[in-house]
């Protein structure tokens, strides 16, 4: 579910990218590039999707909510540098950054947090690796205005979100107790 998830929004991204306009990838694609991003994006991923799944089963136990938020939160803010946060004023490019960087990125932890909740660490690894990927090795990216690309990122993530939550509570509703 997180993979089709992830995949359905690099698809809205790319179409979207049809309507506005393509730009070069600012990654490398020589073979040692691809293979040091690769090491790079995957370590990483993994690390913080683990760590988020650790995390949230220790917090979740008892205050579900809570816990997302705050684990949703805490990866927010350890993904965007602590200077754009704190460089956030009353000015069009605080707006554009707050809606083109920010709340897409609160919306996606907070989808992965809850899939790591559900599903564990690997739904959340499919959801943002997905993601991740499309955006260090594709080649060609969509140059997309910050009111779409905080669209998409807002929007799909809580559609996600919504489906996941259907999806497991009929899937706990099916289950007989002994």
């Amino acid at each position: 579910l997180g993979l089709m998830i992830g995949f359905f929004q690099v698809l809205l991204y790319v179409i979207s990218g049809l309507f506005s306009s393509f730009g070069e990838s600012p990654y490398s694609f020589t073979p040692l590039g691809i293979f040091t991003n690769l090491i790079l994006v995957s370590s990483m991923l993994a690390g913080m999707e683990l760590s988020r799944a650790w995390l949230i089963n220790r917090l979740g136990r008892r205050h579900t909510f809570l816990a997302l938020a705050f684990v949703a939160l805490l990866y927010t803010g350890l993904s965007i540098p602590l200077t754009q946060i704190t460089g956030i004023r009353m000015e069009i490019e605080s707006v554009t950054f707050v809606n083109s960087t920010l709340l897409p990125s609160l919306a996606e932890n907070l989808l992965a947090s809850m899939l790591a909740l559900l599903a564990g660490p690997l739904a959340s690894i499919a959801y943002r690796g997905m993601l991740q990927g499309f955006w260090w090795f594709c080649p060609i990216l969509p140059d997309l205005p910050w009111a779409f690309k905080g669209l998409i990122g807002i929007v799909i993530p809580i559609i996600g979100m919504v489906v996941v939550n259907s999806f497991y509570s009929t899937q706990a509703g099916q289950r007989k107790p002994k």
